[in-house]
């Protein structure tokens, strides 16, 4: 399942995320992912996930992150060759 991927600057937005595993609140997502409450909740305030946090909070979630932000993958291999 994928979704219409919304980013801001370097960042993914955890909404997404949520969407795709069908976690209603922060805890939700959370408990899916490994991760505290808190955590999730000063990603969004942050404005989003960098590249490799959204690769790791979407396969804990058991996607792979370009199935979760569709650019995702083009953008990883952009940087990678940029360097």
């Amino acid at each position: 399942m994928t979704t219409t991927s919304r980013r801001s600057g370097d960042r993914y937005a955890v909404a997404d995320l949520m969407a795709v595993t069908a976690a209603v609140s922060d805890g939700e997502l959370a408990a899916i992912i490994g991760v505290s409450r808190s955590v999730v909740n000063r990603r969004k305030l942050r404005r989003g996930l960098d590249a490799y946090e959204a690769d790791r909070w979407s396969v804990a979630a058991g996607f792979l992150p370009w199935e979760v932000w569709p650019d995702w993958l083009q953008e990883v291999m952009g940087d990678a060759s940029s360097r």
